[in-house]
């Protein structure tokens, strides 16, 4: 493992997932580019920077040399809950309730905030932030 690239800042945009007329539902995708020096699988994390909530994660075999991880912006399943509730309690309104829909495409994606991708192989980590505005 040796670099991940700067990730580029993403839009938040509330029609992510939702099926277009004449079309299907599409998820949106951020390209993580990450360089590993010997190829093997990678184990990869996305999680809240201010409290390190762990959103998603997963495995994929890399190459050696540089390597697109294509992330779809959305939340595992068994982070839901604990996500709605961070986001609630960041709220300036805490009054206000914020309700997490899901997409067409049955996922629920990132918010506005501030986000660490973590790359993880042989025992080496790397990490970079990200945002959605």
């Amino acid at each position: 493992m040796a670099h991940i690239f700067e990730v580029s800042k993403r839009k938040y945009n509330r029609s992510w997932g939702k099926k277009p007329a004449y079309d299907t539902a599409k998820d949106p995708e951020l390209p993580i580019w990450i360089y590993c020096n010997t190829p093997g699988n990678v184990n990869w994390t996305i999680k809240m920077k201010e409290n390190d909530l762990v959103l998603n994660e997963g495995t994929k075999k890399f190459v050696k040399g540089l390597n697109c991880l294509k992330y779809d912006l959305s939340v595992a399943t068994g982070a839901h809950k604990e996500y709605r509730e961070k986001l609630q309690a960041a709220q300036k309104d805490p009054k206000k309730t914020l309700e997490l829909e899901k997409a067409d495409t049955g996922k629920i994606y990132l918010r506005k905030g501030s986000y660490r991708i973590t790359a993880e192989k042989d025992g080496v980590r790397v990490e970079k932030d990200f945002f959605i505005d």
